[in-house]
């Protein structure tokens, strides 16, 4: 079997594993200026510089949860770096009005 399959093969063990209500943890931000607020299963990145850098311990994202990043244009960007060596799951929503 190819790489390529054992990829598809792990990719619902992967998702199994992830709780509905599953948010990204451990956010530092490295570089730029962006806080950060969680309202139950919603987390919003609400970032105040055009570019910034946010290290994470984990960046999941639960079939029942959201992400939304609030940035201050559609040319701004935020780096996401997880840290773990740990696959992340994105089975919810990641929204933003710039780039992430």
């Amino acid at each position: 079997m190819s790489a390529g399959g054992l990829l598809l093969l792990g990719a619902p063990a992967l998702a199994a594993g992830v709780a509905p209500t599953a948010l990204p943890t451990g956010a530092v931000v490295a570089a730029g200026q962006a806080s950060l607020s969680q309202n139950g299963n919603r987390l919003t990145v609400t970032q105040g510089s055009d570019r910034a850098i946010l290290n994470w311990n984990t960046f999941n994202i639960g079939s029942a949860a959201s992400v939304n990043f609030i940035q201050p244009g559609a040319t701004s960007a935020a780096l996401n770096r997880v840290m773990s060596n740990d696959p992340s799951a994105l089975l919810g929503t990641l929204s933003a009005n710039g780039q992430v």
